[in-house]
């Protein structure tokens, strides 16, 4: 059967165009629910939050970072493409659901070339309902293009091994070369794919230049990362520097055959490859790539030194791989469900773990047919030795599951014609039934139970909801947490508790966890913080710089820092902090702001207005470079533009008492008459003007604005009531400016600023 046969035209296309068009429904159902009920779809953490932050600055024109690629390339640049074209999450959401569709198309495709158009269908639907795929669209992470990466393999191959033209030579080095970049586990595929060509095709010369040309296709799409890398720091690698690290998390005296934290390194993912880098700077000479090696001569200096814990080590990896259904290294699906936050996924239920087992089966069946059937093989395989050599996790399975789904289409149709074959149908039937108890036996050893993963569950729910800034939610999420044992629970929830104006309980209990813990940043960051809201400034710089003492790469706390050095009166300090921070992590929205502030109190003001353009890049609703700028340039007498940029802080911060006066105040005092407005100063004050008021301050700024209004008498009252507070505290300052201004609203004039 031809590739372009493989789905016949008439009611196997329809049926397929319905299923694919049903498959696309229920995915946006999925996503639009995730992003309805669920904070953890709405705030991306850990590595979805990389990625997002990434992919900002590439969308802001950053395409040169600092160091070489520590991860698959491609990803961060899709999601910068989305931020370029002012894309947010819902944008990103929107062309993982459409990819998540094609690549089941391309299952119908190839299942269908494979094994008929039937197995093609049930192919595709099963990847439609697969949980593992479906949850992953709606999350800032790198599955969904990874599958569809194997999907495009397959497709590709399959054409130039029916047909080797030179169009399709060079498609499949395309599709080689891009894959790689989603999934470096595929680079070998630039060798190992076109020499299958040569040996499926003969050994002949038109054969052997179409095949070069495939790798030499496949190549020039790596180039790009190379390039990047070499930009970055000088280092010839291919594609990612981080592969030896990568082996060591899963191959130490300690691992269970999932992500083990390397001694001295963070699991942050940003922190640790700098950790990671500085823990072995002394064997290593510098280089990103030396650092990877070092990393992964220790795992393989623990499988020499102990070949029979490894051969165990890679046996539970395997049986992760077949049997792995809860457990998540970023995000637990199932606890998700069972939390009520993500309810719709019930529309794509199927364990992938149900179906690894068959597709082992029919995978074994092709591999009778090697010269025919190595793309399948290897792209298993790729998928497969990963997991044996690293460590398992479901996002280092997913890219097979495209694989797993068109087997399962050739299973469902065997087993469908058991009357014509009742030994294979037998066959799947208890591979079925084997993947199934692989499944539960995994959970009831404790490894995949749900319950294991419930403390830091709830942990991640707390950091979603303070992403939102709800924190009561935040708060009860965290109490939860630590009563369930999850590590640093105890210090975000006294964290929230400083943040929900709680200082002394906070502080009472930031203190514990510190004395608890030394080692936790945040709390030690946290205590910093209130020991700021209660005016100890020294006791917070002691503790910024023990946190920086424990992690130097905590760019929060030198961030922190530099804000106390700065309330201490020393600019030129907190700049350096700040710029400390920026250096570790340049994306850090705050830290352009904190500079900012530190710069301006050193009257260098057009560095000043940069750094806060620096944040509003990043972040245009940045509360803190609102705010920051818009006083910045009122001051320097650019009013119109000033004014405006308060405005939006207005609008994001509607109940913010201060800025309301704040605004009021300028509209009504502006010397520019192009943007003054009385109307609008008035009308952000007039819940003020119906409401008992006392502080002078306050009575001075709703005269300024009834004058400017032309209502004098009321004007003239108001700041009486004011100068007569002050002058009952005592010796004022501006006692002499309100008695001046006093003095215009009862000669009927208004006050407005010198120019």
């Amino acid at each position: 059967m031809s590739l372009d046969d493989a789905i016949p035209r008439g009611l196997p296309r329809r049926v397929l165009l319905c299923v694919l068009a049903l498959g696309a429904l229920l995915q946006a159902v999925i996503v639009a629910d995730g992003f309805a009920s669920n904070p953890l779809a709405r705030n991306p953490l850990n590595d979805a939050a990389e990625y997002w932050s990434w992919g900002g600055e590439i969308g802001r024109g950053h395409l040169v970072g600092s160091t070489p690629f520590l991860s698959a390339p491609l990803y961060p640049y899709v999601v910068g493409g989305v931020r370029a074209l002012g894309g947010g999450l819902p944008a990103l959401a929107a062309l993982q659901v459409a990819l998540h569709v094609l690549t089941a198309a391309l299952v119908a495709r190839c299942a269908g070339a494979r094994f008929g158009a039937p197995a093609g269908i049930l192919g595709a639907a099963l990847y439609l309902i697969l949980q593992d795929p479906a949850f992953h669209t709606g999350r800032v992470l790198n599955c969904t293009l990874q599958a569809l990466a194997t999907a495009w393999i397959w497709e590709r191959a399959i054409a130039a091994g029916e047909r080797l033209d030179l169009r399709r030579a060079l498609g499949l080095g395309a599709a080689i070369g891009v894959g790689a970049l989603a999934n470096p586990t595929y680079a070998p595929l630039a060798v190992a794919l076109p020499a299958w060509l040569v040996w499926k095709h003969g050994f002949e010369a038109v054969v052997a230049r179409r095949a070069a040309a495939c790798a030499l296709t496949a190549v020039l799409a790596i180039a790009p990362a190379t390039l990047h890398n070499w930009l970055a720091a000088r280092e010839f690698v291919p594609l990612s520097a981080q592969a030896g690290l990568g082996f060591y998390h899963g191959n130490q005296p300690s691992s269970q055959g999932l992500f083990t934290a390397a001694a001295g390194v963070s699991t942050d993912r940003v922190k640790q490859n700098l950790d990671a880098r500085a823990a072995v700077r002394d064997e290593t000479d510098g280089t990103w790539k030396d650092t990877s090696r070092v990393y992964l001569r220790r795992g393989l200096g623990f499988w020499a030194a102990d070949p029979l814990a490894a051969a165990v080590l890679t046996a539970k990896k395997v049986w992760w791989f077949f049997g792995g259904r809860t457990y998540g290294d970023v995000y637990v699906a199932e606890l998700e469900v069972e939390d009520g936050a993500a309810r719709a996924l019930a529309l794509a239920p199927m364990p992938v773990a149900w179906w690894t087992m068959p597709g082992a089966l029919v995978l074994l069946a092709l591999a009778r047919r090697p010269r025919e059937h190595a793309p399948e093989i290897l792209l298993w395989l790729a998928t497969f030795l990963v997991v044996a050599a690293f460590w398992y996790s479901p996002r280092y399975r997913l890219p097979v599951v495209p694989l797993v789904a068109g087997f399962g289409g050739a299973a469902l149709v065997t087993l469908g014609a058991w009357q014509r074959d009742r030994a294979r149908a037998a066959a799947v039937a208890l591979a079925l039934a084997a993947s199934a108890a692989t499944a539960a036996a995994l959970r009831a050893s404790g490894r995949d139970d749900p319950a294991a993963f419930r403390p830091q569950f709830e942990l991640q729910m707390g950091d979603a909801y303070l992403a939102e800034e709800a924190l009561p939610e935040a708060a009860a999420r965290y109490e939860r947490a630590a009563s369930l044992g999850a590590p640093g629970a105890g210090a975000r929830r006294a964290d929230v508790l400083r943040r929900m104006g709680r200082t002394e309980q906070a502080l009472d209990a930031l203190r514990r966890a510190v004395a608890a813990d030394p080692r936790n940043p945040v709390a030690r960051r946290g205590l910093a913080i209130a020991l700021v809201q209660a005016g100890d400034l020294a006791g917070a710089r002691a503790e910024f710089e023990a946190a920086i003492a424990n992690d130097a790469h905590d760019w929060e706390a030198w961030s922190g820092l530099g804000n106390v050095r700065l309330a201490q009166g020393d600019a030129r300090g907190a700049a350096d902090a700040q710029r400390h921070a920026l250096a570790l992590a340049p994306g850090f929205v705050n830290g352009h702001a904190n500079l900012a502030r530190a710069l301006e109190a050193l009257g260098e003001l057009d560095g000043a207005e940069s750094a806060f353009r620096a944040a509003l890049a990043i972040d245009p609703g940045s509360v803190n470079a609102l705010g920051g700028l818009g006083d910045l340039l009122v001051a320097r007498g650019r009013w119109r533009e000033g004014l405006e940029r308060l405005r939006e802080l207005r609008r994001r911060e509607p109940t913010n008492r201060g800025l309301a006066l704040t605004l009021a105040w300028w509209l009504a005092a502006c010397p520019d008459p192009a943007a003054r407005d009385p109307r609008e100063a008035l009308a952000l004050v007039a819940r003020e003007l119906e409401a008992p008021v006392d502080d002078p301050l306050v009575l001075d700024s709703l005269a300024a604005v009834l004058a400017a209004n032309g209502r004098f008498q009321e004007a003239h009252a108001l700041a009486e009531r004011a100068l007569a507070r002050l002058r009952s505290t005592g010796p004022s300052e501006p006692i002499p400016e309100v008695e001046a201004r006093a003095a215009l609203y009862a000669a009927g004039r208004a006050f407005t600023l010198p120019p």
